[in-house]
């Protein structure tokens, strides 16, 4: 693979879950039909002055059963390290992925990707960073032949808007996935639809966070526990509709986060994610800063 095609396969799957603010048209599921990525209603309706009581008694169930009855616990997520680990998909295969972020809410994201490629008939490792901080974005890059060290330095450049776009929205989806936008007093919550996500009965409800603008949550009936979050995304400069499937919620020092995911774009899958390490912060403000 040469190092434009491995650049493009990053960018192509770190589209993949991103989100945007002018979400695209779609049609509302009917209650208790199998879900498709096409038929969610993705068109924000108007952002009500508060929440509906019945909407916000579901997101408080839901809270409940993730932290315990501790929704406070979630705050520690604001800053934190985290790896998920998976594969991804890619032209023709599906490529092992190592994935790590450091998050420090609401304005700094890092993230660090590692890919085994193989280039002129032998094997590397590209190492790639992308950063977000409120001074800017950068991304720096560093290959090196597979089984050595890394370089010491790394290519070092200003992120283009567009990639800088999705890597904040990025940002915004790892946020919800932590769960603490949910329990922001600023959020607002309305009833969604009921349905059946793979034979499972769930329970729907239309957010509005500080994290992704608008959003139609999933919670499983009898577990209470999030099972998908869909909302609207870019993905190489287009919009499309995004879902996240969550199968398996693991517990974290008494908070129970999305550890197996399924990610989607218009319904065709761009990755799986199937292990999730996560050290609470805070984070070294230093890692923002340099490659």
């Amino acid at each position: 693979m040469t190092r434009r095609a491995a650049a493009v396969l990053a960018i192509t799957f770190l589209a993949a879950v991103g989100c945007d603010p002018e979400p695209p048209p779609a049609v509302e599921v009917k209650k208790k039909e199998e879900a498709k990525a096409d038929q969610f209603e993705l068109k924000p309706p108007p952002r009500p002055a508060k929440s509906d009581p019945a909407a916000a008694q579901l997101l408080k169930e839901a809270l409940d059963a993730h932290t315990g009855g501790k929704p406070d616990r979630l705050d520690r997520y604001k800053s934190a390290a985290y790896t998920r680990t998976g594969m991804m998909e890619a032209p023709g295969s599906r490529v092992p992925a190592d994935w790590t972020f450091d998050l420090a809410w609401p304005d700094k994201f890092r993230l660090r990707t590692k890919l085994e490629l193989a280039k002129d008939g032998g094997a590397f490792t590209q190492l790639d960073t992308f950063a977000l901080t409120p001074a800017g974005a950068w991304q720096a890059r560093a290959e090196v032949q597979s089984g050595q060290q890394p370089a010491e330095k790394r290519q070092r450049m200003p992120m283009d808007a567009e990639f800088t776009r999705t890597l904040k929205t990025q940002m915004n989806e790892d946020a919800v996935l932590f769960l603490f936008p949910l329990a922001d007093p600023t959020t607002v919550v309305a009833r969604g639809p009921d349905e059946a996500l793979n034979g499972v009965e769930v329970v729907g409800l239309k957010v509005w966070t500080p994290a992704l603008e608008y959003a139609l949550l999933s919670f499983d009936k009898k577990t209470k526990l999030l099972a998908r979050v869909v909302y609207s995304g870019r993905e190489m400069a287009v919009s499309v509709v995004k879902e996240v499937v969550v199968t398996e919620n693991q517990e974290f020092d008494g908070v129970k986060l999305p550890v197996k995911l399924t990610v989607k774009a218009n319904r065709q899958n761009k990755g799986d994610w199937q292990k999730l390490t996560v050290t609470p912060g805070p984070i070294d403000p230093k890692v923002f800063d340099t490659p």
